[in-house]
């Protein structure tokens, strides 16, 4: 006999709102720790480690002044058409926030490196470029078909090239690039064929297992996903409660500081706000309570192999306030 259980609960999230913005903080502070380590580096002459974090603390926090550490990095450390690409995309940033000392800096930096580039140029044979599904990287990025045949500026160094195809066997190949404004060439060659796909087993075949006509596969692990959600519910009350805590001792503090103060008014502002701490508190725990108990439950009565379980999470999104239901059939 089946059993049926229902369960519904809202979470209540004060720093919600806040939450976004402190995440951007934490990320600008980040970039900004980044950079500083990247510049000592620098001055250092440590260029690959520089660069390095140099990138980093642009993906944190981009910004025209990053790019322009960055590029100089590269050109310091022989990376000329990193350096050429970063200065161009920092003039073109740059532009966009009418930064013109800037973008002429970094549009001067990049024209003269621009002669001093080295490029590579992939040439693909015909019966390769005819392949359903060819694929060529360098370096282990994908190379557009529109760059096949074209001089690309590459780093001075050992490149390296991986092609593959459905079917043909996957060739890796290198490529030296060196000497300013010096142009190398590499040639895809044809592809040989792979090893045959595998045949799967047809049914009645000598050595052939017989299908099983009628039968439904039993399920490998009756009741998994609703013991898997019931412990994600279960650990999600418990932090909620932990919150809850923290905001009616908060609450606590609150009071004795308008106890202790001097002015009336202080004395309300800080009890006011003590109340709404002290509220959000008891409903966060009452809701972790609840998550809990919920999570208990869903634990307990997962379904055996005879059994069907269904459950829906539905989220909940208003002023102030965020939560989950989770409605279960078991």
């Amino acid at each position: 006999m089946k059993r049926a259980t229902w369960i519904s609960s809202s979470l209540l999230v004060a720093a919600l709102a806040a939450a976004p913005h402190a995440r951007a903080q934490n990320d600008k502070a980040a970039a900004e720790a980044l950079f500083d380590d990247a510049k000592k580096l620098m001055e250092a002459k440590r260029y690959p480690e520089a660069c390095k974090k140099f990138a980093d603390s642009q993906k944190l926090d981009p910004g025209v002044g990053t790019l322009l550490n960055l590029g100089r990095c590269y050109k310091e450390n022989g990376q000329t058409a990193s350096a050429w690409s970063t200065y161009r995309e920092a003039a073109s940033q740059a532009r966009a926030e009418q930064q013109s000392d800037r973008e002429d800096l970094a549009r001067d930096e990049a024209a003269q490196l621009e002669p001093r580039l080295t490029k590579l140029v992939i040439e693909v044979s015909p019966p390769t470029a005819a392949l359903q599904g060819l694929e060529i990287k360098r370096d282990g990025a994908s190379v557009p078909q529109g760059l096949w045949g074209v001089p690309a500026p590459v780093d001075p160094g050992v490149r390296t090239i991986d092609v593959t195809a459905p079917g043909k066997k996957p060739i890796h190949l290198e490529a030296r690039t060196e000497g300013f404004g010096a142009v190398s060439k590499i040639v895809i060659p044809p592809l040989e064929d792979g090893p045959p796909a595998p045949v799967a087993p047809v049914a009645g075949a000598a050595g052939a297992p017989p299908a099983d006509q009628g039968q439904p596969a039993p399920a490998a692990n009756p009741g998994k996903t609703q013991r898997i959600v019931g412990y994600v519910v279960g650990g999600t009350g418990i932090v909620a409660i932990g919150v809850g805590t923290w905001f009616v001792l908060y609450a606590r503090a609150q009071d004795q500081v308008g106890d202790n103060a001097d002015e009336q008014s202080r004395q309300d502002r800080y009890h006011g706000d003590a109340k709404t701490s002290r509220t959000v508190g008891f409903v966060t725990i009452g809701s972790g309570a609840a998550l809990l108990v919920g999570g208990i439950v869903l634990v307990a009565t997962a379904p055996h192999a005879a059994e069907k379980a269904s459950l829906t999470l539905v989220p909940e999104i208003a002023e102030n306030r965020a939560g989950l239901h989770l409605f279960g059939r078991f």
